[in-house]
């Protein structure tokens, strides 16, 4: 049995989120068990690698349990318009 799922490789910790401010003992933790290659590019605001994204947009569609949730969505909102 594995002790971790697969989508857990695609996770980028050392990612920054717009307009957030990452908790100062986990940026800590980070720097110190997850420090940054030598070449890397560091954002001076969070001390960060910036980490290319793809859209969400350009994602969403391909995703299946994102296109289940779509589905469940507008039949809560089909239903909530209809009492």
């Amino acid at each position: 049995m594995r002790a971790f799922h697969p989508k857990w490789k695609e996770m980028a910790p050392r990612a920054t989120v717009s307009g957030w401010t990452r908790f100062k003992a986990a940026q800590e933790w980070l720097d110190r068990n997850m420090p940054l290659p030598a070449n890397a590019a560091v954002s001076s605001a969070s001390g960060a690698a910036p980490v290319p994204a793809a859209p969400a947009a350009a994602l969403a569609p391909q995703d299946p349990l994102y296109r289940e949730f779509l589905e469940w969505r507008a039949s809560r909102t089909e239903a909530s318009t209809n009492r």
